[in-house]
């Protein structure tokens, strides 16, 4: 017998002890595809079809694969061309789709590498395996497809939020700002009191709507960096507030304690992220003060710098059986139907939702009946000149 005849039998025997117990389908076959030398058992329970069929006639096979594959590519005649070309460097790797009897279509990954003859350096055969990825693929497809669904549920979103704009938004300003020009030139007390009333619920309309809006424009837009004047941030959005506060009888004082004047950052979620914040100590404090302070909270490192945000208040507080609620979406200190502070829920929700944007972190410290300190800490670089 041939060192041939000896190599092949050893590779055949090899491959068949370690098919045994194996899903992967092991095969050898002549260097010309034209007989096939061995294919492990798997194979019948992969391509649904005989062993011994294929055995006989091993042009069988490429009957098997989906007509669009067997198309565009004849996965044998290409390996026979490498082997051709390439002789012993030559590498298969095909990826296909196989019809079994029942019409279920598998997908295989199939690779292989020529033998040769360790004596005369012959090719003497071909051998490889089989592997049916179909499970694989069907997950990759599930995922695919639903990506493709979340892209169009994002879009309608966004249609809905446009729409919700200009066909909700702009009837609330319109009704709020009417209001607000009547109660300017009307004088009788009756009157006035409706106006206002209608004044006051244009006005939460309007700011529910914009809550919403402002926390689904924060989760669709990525994050900016540029580089902005903190100092100027900070005052103009305490003199925003200013009004708000001081017809309350509250004062309202900014600290800025060795923060930097220039930063890079993202302006719009900054600021969001401030106002929502001093907004809210305004409108949950009674007597007294809300203070906004910024600092450093690390040193800087190179140009990185962790500044920290603290809004103190001297407001209802937060009970601590609700502190770890208070971030979730449409949570409220205080129900709705209690009368006494309006609101959607929203703004501490947008604050987190920032937060984590901005990779920061946020901590909140309260007392009812006392006050209550939210504090904040954002990473941020900083110019270096």
């Amino acid at each position: 017998m041939s060192t041939a005849r000896l190599d092949l039998e050893a590779l055949r025997q090899l491959l068949s002890n370690m098919a045994e117990n194996s899903n992967m389908v092991y095969w050898l076959s002549s260097p010309d595809f034209n007989k096939i030398l061995y294919i492990s058992p798997a194979y019948e329970k992969v391509w649904g079809r005989s062993l011994d069929e294929l055995y006989k006639n091993p042009e069988l096979w490429i009957t098997y694969l989906h007509p669009d594959d067997a198309r565009t590519h004849h996965p044998i005649l290409a390996m026979k061309e490498r082997v051709a070309t390439e002789g012993a460097k030559a590498r298969y790797v095909e990826n296909y789709r196989v019809i079994r009897p029942d019409g279920e279509v598998r997908w295989i990954v199939d690779r292989g590498f020529p033998v040769v003859d360790r004596d005369s350096g012959e090719l003497i055969g071909v051998t490889g395996v089989a592997l049916d990825v179909t499970e694989e693929k069907r997950l990759e497809e599930d995922r695919a497809k639903a990506h493709e669904e979340l892209i169009a549920a994002h879009e309608i979103k966004m249609r809905f939020i446009r729409d919700m704009q200009h066909d909700i938004r702009t009837p609330f300003t319109g009704l709020w700002g009417l209001a607000n020009a009547l109660l300017q030139v009307e004088t009788d007390p009756e009157k006035r009191e409706m106006i206002e009333l209608i004044e006051s619920a244009a006005k939460q309309l309007l700011d529910y709507c914009n809550n919403i809006l402002e926390f689904n424009k924060h989760e669709s837009s990525p994050v900016m960096e540029e580089k902005l004047d903190l100092t100027n941030l900070l005052k103009s959005l305490v003199a925003m507030e200013k009004p708000a506060a001081v017809s309350k009888n509250l004062s309202l004082d900014l600290v800025i304690d060795n923060a930097p004047h220039f930063i890079f950052g993202d302006y719009t979620r900054l600021k969001s992220l401030l106002l929502n914040l001093v907004s809210n100590a305004i409108k949950f404090t009674q007597i007294g003060k809300i203070k906004l302070i910024a600092r450093e909270a690390k040193k800087p490192n190179g140009n990185r710098v962790v500044l920290q945000f603290l809004i103190e208040d001297t407001g209802i507080g937060i009970p601590p059986e609700k502190q770890k609620f208070i971030y979730e979406k449409f949570s409220r200190v205080e129900p709705s139907n209690t009368g006494k502070y309006s609101g959607s829920g929203l703004g501490l929700s947008i604050v987190k939702s920032i937060v984590n944007d901005l990779e920061g972190e946020i901590e909140v410290k309260s007392e009812p009946d006392k006050g209550t300190i939210f504090i904040c800490n954002l990473p941020v670089r900083i110019p270096l000149v």
